[in-house]
């Protein structure tokens, strides 16, 4: 039994491993069941993803009381395999825990208004991203830009590293290279709340204007799909899309596009 329904589980190699809420990581054996380690991360954790056998941690320190600070932010590297500490990242600024994500050989995530990221081996600065206010202000969702192929982005004048699509309130979004650059932006349409963008094969479906599909190497709009920002979207390697509304109707469309497109 776990003392709390974890906020993350995964799995390495032969064990699971149990991220909790209070800051403890458990691993148990996928055979028995069996104790493998246990380790604090933090006085809470917010969020963790497993990447090249470590364990990623955004964890918040304990609040200085007397000084009336509040609970630090902390990317906590750990060993995925022992749980032994591999490097620790204070964070300048509230970082939001839906924004980690995977990013090449880097972690990247929101943190005070920009994207901040890190070498995953480990810990060091890659870049710091402002996104300005512009529908960013209040939360936003990031998301890996997959790449085309060699052909397609050389047309596209698409950077050979990965990408990060940025997606803000109303619709706003932007894309940033591998070193943090951006390469376009797009403002907001609307109010609609900040949505995680879904992307596949090159296109990126995203929350503005109801719900469209953009080419994820220079945001072109390639097709619009509803007039009301979807529940939840899927979007599949054939480019076939499911919409969720808000009334519980699954909606299906598929893109249909040039070769060169996607």
């Amino acid at each position: 039994m776990l003392p709390e329904a974890p906020c993350a589980v995964h799995r390495c190699e032969d064990a699971l491993i149990f991220c909790l809420p209070s800051g403890l990581i458990l691993a148990k054996s996928l055979h028995d069941g069996a104790a493998l380690f246990r380790r604090r991360a933090g006085a809470r954790l917010d969020a963790a993803l497993l990447q090249g056998g470590l364990l990623l941690c955004l964890v918040r320190g304990r609040a200085e009381a007397r000084a009336r600070k509040p609970a630090s932010r902390v990317l906590v590297a750990l060993d995925a395999a022992t749980g032994a500490p591999a490097w620790e990242q204070p964070l300048a600024g509230a970082a939001d825990p839906r924004s980690l994500v995977p990013f090449g050989d880097r972690v990247a995530l929101l943190c005070g208004g920009s994207v901040l990221a890190f070498r995953a081996r480990d810990g060091a600065p890659r870049f710091s991203a402002p996104l300005g206010a512009e529908g960013f202000h209040d939360g936003a969702f990031l998301a890996v830009a997959d790449e085309l192929d060699d052909a397609a982005r050389a047309a596209a004048r698409s950077p050979r590293g990965p990408g990060l699509i940025v997606a803000g309130r109303g619709g706003a979004a932007l894309r940033l290279d591998e070193r943090g650059a951006r390469i376009w932006s797009l403002p907001p349409s609307g109010d609609a709340a900040p949505f995680a963008p879904v992307v596949a094969r090159g296109v990126v479906l995203l929350a503005r204007e109801g719900a469209s599909l953009h080419d994820a190497a220079e945001g072109l709009p390639l097709a619009r799909l509803a007039e009301a920002a979807p529940r939840a979207a899927a979007l599949s390697a054939d480019l076939a899309v499911a919409l969720l509304d808000a009334s519980g109707s699954l909606h299906l469309h598929r893109l249909a596009a040039h070769l060169s497109v996607v």
